[in-house]
């Protein structure tokens, strides 16, 4: 999905900023020969603005689901005119997210590979010196490490998506070390573009916040912005709020505070937005690498434990052979 996304929304980047119309880029990338969903985002998006829809409602009724960061994103840019930036920046997230995704499963390759080799020599092993089946036994130990795989698999997802609307589960995540980092530098990146492109294209900043809020996809950057939209709307600064909201670093909120005494906010909250997305990649990337770690650590605790369960096998097996001995 996230390499789709990439490519996608930087053909639609080159193509407007080259002078389109979200309506002619459609048609271009159409013209391209285009098959598979680059046709299907094409034609969507072509149909949708032929029913006067906007680009994002176009886009969300022409191809699967999309994402509130996308919508915000979209949504302003258009308003301001700012489509090809607005398009830039949805490249360049997803562009993060798939090379991430990438470097994990690069990394994960070789543990996954050892443990498709252990597994069944350690079958062998017991089959050999018990009365086990070769092949029962490696329907077991695959069951089982298949079994926890997948466990493991759902209750991150779960974690995941509930860390989107409950504060607790976002506040349990975000203490993971390395996962926490990579997850929060996210959810920053995602606010601090949504708020750069509604800036950039003159729109009021409550409603930039609101935006931000339900794009970041956590629930305690959300609920913070929810609070401080009422502020804003009765006439108080961004900044201040931001310092008194501990959600939010420090050294952006101090200057965001800055930006807004020197009417440089939209300047500040791009500069920001390069920022966080250059620490989402440092984070992204040192996920990339532990990740696979960990699971070369668990996989090295496994395949111990089968080498030592085989040989004490082996060793009972050899036992009971000597007592048998006259």
């Amino acid at each position: 999905v996230q390499k789709k996304r990439h490519r996608l929304y930087a053909e639609m980047a080159k193509l407007v900023g080259a002078g389109f119309s979200a309506e002619k880029a459609a048609d271009a990338l159409l013209n391209q020969n285009e098959s598979g969903p680059v046709a299907d985002f094409a034609r969507g998006l072509k149909k949708g603005l032929g029913s006067g829809m906007s680009v994002a409602d176009a886009i969300s009724s022409g191809t699967e689901s999309v994402s509130e960061l996308e919508k915000s994103i979209l949504k302003s840019a258009e308003k301001g005119g700012r489509l090809e930036e607005g398009f830039d920046h949805l490249a360049d997230y997803f562009s993060l997210l798939e090379s991430t995704r990438k470097q994990i499963v690069r990394n994960a390759m070789y543990p996954v590979a050892m443990i498709h080799v252990a597994v069944p020599l350690s079958a062998f092993v017991t089959s050999t010196f018990t009365d086990a089946t070769f092949l029962g036994t490696l329907v077991k130990w695959f069951a089982i490490i298949y079994g926890i795989g997948a466990i493991i698999g759902f209750l991150t997802w779960y974690l995941l998506k509930q860390g989107k609307t409950s504060v607790a589960v976002d506040r349990f995540l975000n203490g993971i070390p390395v996962i926490g980092n990579a997850r929060r530098s996210l959810a920053l990146t995602r606010w601090c573009k949504v708020l750069h492109i509604h800036l950039l294209a003159g729109g009021k900043t409550a409603e930039g916040v609101e935006l931000a809020g339900n794009a970041c996809q956590a629930a305690g950057l959300h609920r913070s912005a929810m609070r401080m939209v009422p502020e804003i709307r009765s006439g108080n600064p961004l900044g201040p709020l931001l310092v008194a909201n501990r959600t939010f670093p420090r050294d952006f909120s101090n200057a965001i505070v800055t930006a807004e005494q020197a009417g440089e906010l939209d300047t500040e909250m791009s500069q920001w937005a390069h920022y966080m997305q250059s620490s989402a990649v440092a984070s992204m990337e040192g996920l990339g690498e532990w990740l696979p770690r960990i699971f070369y650590v668990i996989i090295l605790i496994f395949v111990g434990y089968l080498v030592v369960s085989g040989y004490q096998q082996y060793l009972s097996k050899a036992l009971s052979i000597l007592d048998s001995i006259p």
